[in-house]
């Protein structure tokens, strides 16, 4: 349930927010713990673009498509 309020709020912030790369990142992991995996994927590739130099990202990146194929 926790998880679900905490996406909600990453979507609320992003709805007022649309280039936060924080929001993304974090809206990502959410998605990526309850399974939406190309979601999560989509949303860490629109934050890599806005940042491209932040390794965070595409390390979390790298990890969901990790997880995703095994």
């Amino acid at each position: 349930r926790d998880l679900l309020e905490a996406r909600d709020l990453f979507e609320r912030s992003l709805a007022v927010s649309p280039q936060s790369v924080e929001a993304m990142v974090n809206l990502a992991n959410c998605e990526h713990i309850l399974g939406n995996t190309d979601q999560a994927v989509r949303l860490l590739r629109d934050a890599a673009r806005l940042a491209p130099d932040d390794t965070r990202i595409t390390e979390n990146l790298r990890l969901v498509l990790s997880s995703d194929s095994e």
